[in-house]
């Protein structure tokens, strides 16, 4: 065996280069064991899919908190132009309780507090009466309480339409838009109301009537522009059938629940809306929702000025909660969301092509 003494210089070095090679052939080849862990980390928790629904989540996040901060400015400056006449100086409501789109686990901390509260302006006798054959409203909101949005997660909108883009994640646009839509916009759409033409584009995947299709979009229209822009004008517009509902305020669950007819629905709705397949319990609900309309008899007339618009008598008839009904196909198969109601008066029942009752 050659000892290091019995070696030449020149034989020194190679030996001393092959073990450097040697040192760094294995630091290399850890570092890419390294870097291959590292690529196969990101590849299984990042991935495009994943990345792209982050991507979502953020990009709504971000138009929502932009909502919410214009919200706050109206609401601020509405206060600082007369504080002591403003809705928010009634009883103990605090500016605070108007965060109640915020998630369940910031809500928990003053809950009897914020019932008490909504209990207090549930009712006012400055509330219009309703039609006496519509349902009982008293647990929904009074005027007063414009500024209580319904709690409507980014999370339970995510749970119940993955994937989904409604019009209400573009709150910029929807408060470009005029205070009421024209009726042909909503029902043929169109390129100059933004939000009129994408609830156009959303009921039209349905299967409805034009009569259904207008009153629905103009009631999902008034509705939208109450959330975006809350004030006394905008809630003003909102039929009464559609204010919000206590558990509405209270519970965290997806916006299409706001838009159901009937507060008796919502309620039981609300109970337990993650049982269900949202998306298919939505969408039959849709094309059950008949408007006791007759036929054939037109819904627009023209004006003085020789354009179309809404006839009275089909504009008093859908904002009345009484003439809207459930076919019985849906009754049937989901009995227990009419649970406190009087199914025989809410049932649309098909008839002769003269009657009221007809799709």
């Amino acid at each position: 065996m050659v000892t290091g003494d019995q070696l030449s210089s020149t034989e020194k070095k190679r030996l001393r280069d092959r073990r450097g090679q040697k040192r760094l052939r294995e630091k290399r080849e850890s570092h890419i064991q390294a870097l291959e862990r590292q690529v196969a980390t990101c590849k299984q928790h990042h991935g495009a899919d994943r990345t792209g629904n982050l991507i979502s989540v953020v990009n709504q996040l971000y138009r929502e908190n932009e909502a919410l901060r214009a919200r706050h400015e109206r609401l601020r400056a509405v206060l600082m132009d007369d504080p002591s006449s403003h809705p928010l100086s009634i009883g103990n409501v605090e500016p605070a309780t108007l965060s109640i789109s915020l998630p369940p686990t910031q809500q928990s901390s003053e809950p009897e507090r914020h019932s008490d509260q909504i209990a207090d302006l549930a009712t006012s006798p400055s509330q219009p009466e309703a039609h006496s054959s519509d349902t009982d409203s008293g647990d929904q909101l009074s005027p007063e309480a414009w500024y209580l949005v319904p709690m409507s997660t980014t999370q339970a909108n995510q749970i119940a339409f993955p994937g989904n883009s409604m019009w209400l994640e573009y709150p910029d646009l929807i408060s470009a838009c005029p205070t009421n839509p024209s009726p042909l916009d909503l029902l043929h759409g169109t390129r100059r109301n933004f939000l009129a033409d994408q609830i156009h584009r959303s009921l039209r995947q349905r299967a409805i009537r034009d009569a259904e299709c207008l009153a629905i979009g103009w009631q999902l229209y008034h509705f939208s522009k109450w959330l975006v822009m809350p004030d006394p004008t905008t809630f003003a517009r909102i039929s009464q059938y559609l204010r919000p509902i206590r558990p509405q305020l209270q519970v965290d669950h997806p916006r299409a629940i706001d838009l159901v007819f009937w507060p008796q629905v919502r309620a039981n709705l609300l109970k337990n809306w993650t049982s269900y397949d949202f998306v298919d319990v939505m969408g039959y609900m849709s094309c059950c929702t008949k408007l006791r309309w007759p036929w054939g008899k037109p819904i627009l007339e023209r004006d003085e000025d020789d354009e179309l618009q809404m006839r009275g008598d089909y504009f008093e008839t859908f904002t009345r909660e009484s003439a809207w009904g459930l076919t019985s196909e849906f009754i049937e198969r989901y009995p227990e969301l009419l649970e406190g109601m009087d199914v025989e008066s809410i049932r649309f029942r098909l008839g002769p092509p003269n009657s009221t009752e007809q799709v």
